[in-house]
């Protein structure tokens, strides 16, 4: 088997290349649209995603992009929207509780 080099990975079969370039597409993809919209990914603070197990290549890619302009995605979890919504609503029954 030959080795390839696909997203700075080392690939080693046909299908792990597919499931890579099809990763840097999206990733690609992701990335300019966002240039498009005239949004700095420097800004970027997390993606959200279906499944904590979906697309953790994509965030890579896209995370090592923003490491480029010297930015990062926040690292609270691969589940952030979920955190994000629980600490929001902790919050706000704290505050709904001080106020009574």
């Amino acid at each position: 088997m030959s080795k390839k080099r696909s997203c700075g990975n080392q690939i080693l079969s046909n299908n792990f290349i597919r499931t890579c370039s099809s990763n840097c597409v999206v990733a690609g993809e992701i990335l300019d649209a966002l240039s498009t919209d005239g949004i700095n990914i420097k800004n970027l603070l997390m993606l959200g995603r279906d499944n904590p197990n979906v697309n953790k290549a994509v965030e890579k890619i896209i995370n090592d992009a923003m490491k480029k302009v010297d930015g990062e995605l926040l690292g609270i979890g691969s589940c952030n929207l979920h955190v994000v919504h629980n600490g929001f609503k902790a919050g706000m029954i704290t505050i709904i509780k001080t106020k009574i």
